[in-house]
């Protein structure tokens, strides 16, 4: 669970907007909007677009986690499951850094495509771009970053 101390504050007052992108770009103005909003009020959407960029990965990571635990295929503007296809794209340093994280992400990524497959076949094809997009990119996070 994210700690009150960092949950109440935001990506510019814990200093986490080191990222390497154009701020005069449209990825830039997003992440300067979101800047000044307290962590614990980033929507899923918003966490997946900050993963995507790596911006405050140490500080949004624990929420991301915290919220796939209980929702793995949330999603609003993408398809099902896109903030666990965020998060299994990280660099594979920061799992090393961080590998009760990364195990965390592995187990709840392993469920969720165990159980998307159990599904009846209707239900399957309903939800076969999420199977496809979040296997690829489980089979891509297994083998950059084997369990430490």
């Amino acid at each position: 669970m994210l700690p009150p101390s960092i949950a109440n504050k935001s990506l510019a007052e814990l200093d986490a907007l080191k990222c390497s992108v154009e701020w005069d770009s449209p990825v830039g103005e997003r992440i300067r909007e979101l800047s000044d909003t307290r962590i614990r009020d980033f929507s899923s959407a918003d966490l997946a677009f900050l993963v995507r960029q790596r911006v405050g990965l140490q500080f949004i990571a624990p929420l991301t986690l915290e919220r796939l635990r209980s929702h793995p295929l949330t999603h609003r503007d993408y398809y099902p499951g896109v903030l666990l296809v965020a998060a299994l794209g990280v660099d594979q340093s920061f799992w090393r850094e961080h590998p009760q994280w990364r195990a965390e992400l592995e187990e709840i990524a392993q469920r969720t495509i165990a159980s998307l497959r159990g599904r009846s076949h209707k239900t399957q094809r309903k939800f076969h771009i999420t199977l496809e997009a979040l296997t690829e990119a489980y089979d891509t996070f297994a083998a950059a970053t084997p369990a430490i």
